[in-house]
């Protein structure tokens, strides 16, 4: 038999059963079908994969987020005792506005019954409460007595006087005297709302 030749191939025939052929429509379509096929599987797998990606960040920023809320309720719950200490010293500073308040209007009203008081007129105890003022005294005249009952009314935040007690101290050679004065709630009511 004969030697191979180095460069020599050996003859393969090309056979082509197609050539000739033209392609049927539903051949077309099919390969368009697939073709539109694999970009849409393509395009589906890469909208999966980018949400899938969202999901991860979304997920990252939900643990920040935790991270965050869990530090600052931390500053919260350390600033809790401040907070109520801070809370109890304003509590305490209104009420000694208030207090102050109508601590003055006390002295105020004390100033002026003292100041309306004639000579011989002596007080021995005065209360102020919260709508009335109490006088107790001793004079040695009844026409002191008028006298200051007079000066009283005349005075803007009373509007009724009354003699609750009246006797007479033969020891002493003087007349016990207890009398109210009634308040105006309006001074009341501006002494709260400062």
């Amino acid at each position: 038999m004969g030697k191979n030749l180095p460069n020599a191939r050996p003859f393969l025939p090309a056979i082509n059963l197609f050539k000739g052929r033209q392609q049927h429509l539903a051949d077309k379509i099919i390969n368009w079908a697939l073709s539109v096929g694999r970009v849409i599987v393509i395009v589906a797998e890469a909208v999966a994969l980018s949400a899938f990606l969202y999901r991860f960040s979304l997920d990252r920023e939900l643990i920040d987020l935790n991270d965050k809320i869990e530090q600052r309720l931390a500053i919260v719950d350390r600033a809790k005792n401040t907070e109520g200490a801070f809370r109890n010293l304003q509590e305490r500073l209104t009420v000694i506005k208030n207090l102050s308040a109508s601590g003055k209007e006390v002295v105020s009203l004390m100033q002026v019954v003292y100041s309306l008081a004639p000579s011989g007129f002596v007080i021995n105890d005065l209360s102020i409460l919260e709508d009335k003022v109490k006088i107790d005294a001793s004079v040695q005249s009844p026409l002191l007595i008028t006298t200051f009952v007079k000066e009283l009314k005349k005075y803007p935040s009373i509007i009724n006087v009354s003699l609750d007690r009246i006797e007479n101290k033969t020891s002493s050679a003087k007349i016990g005297i207890v009398l109210s004065a009634q308040l105006k709630q309006e001074s009341k009511q501006k002494d709260k709302n400062k």
